[in-house]
């Protein structure tokens, strides 16, 4: 009769063919526009991917007139449906230099078709914005 730990079945996910998935979108001194996707991530099959970092930045370059409100969204849309807000910043400033600056640590992990989108805004009529879109995850067999 044996006594003791019995030896797992499977290997931690950290184990099991991993992969870090590092993504940056950089979008400087962009003239008002619609919702516009700058980065996109869809697990593959078989894999899972656990969020490790998410962040992004708006940095007002030009003022605008008149100023309208510009900001970034980053979410998980599920292959299940609806989606989960993992960074969000909206801001209706107009003085140059005005920057905003959020960073998430979500620990979320993806299943296989899950989706991660970036996307940025400004809904004004004049000036720039410098968006910047960050993402980190490991990847690892499901």
């Amino acid at each position: 009769m044996r006594f003791g730990l019995a030896v797992p079945a499977r290997p931690t996910p950290g184990d099991r063919s991993p992969l870090i998935k590092a993504l940056t979108a950089n979008a400087p001194a962009v003239a008002p526009h619609a919702s516009t996707q700058r980065l996109t991530y869809t697990v593959p099959a078989s894999r899972k991917c656990l969020i490790t970092h998410a962040a992004a930045e708006i940095l007002r370059n030009t003022a605008a007139a008149p100023v309208g409100i510009y900001g970034v969204a980053q979410n998980i849309a599920p292959l299940a449906g609806g989606f989960a807000g993992i960074v969000l910043i909206n801001a209706l400033t107009n003085a140059v230099g005005d920057r905003y600056t959020e960073r998430s640590n979500p620990q979320h992990i993806m299943l296989a078709g899950d989706i991660f989108n970036a996307n940025d805004s400004d809904l004004g009529t004049g000036g720039t914005v410098t968006y910047t879109h960050n993402f980190m995850g490991v990847e690892h067999d499901a």
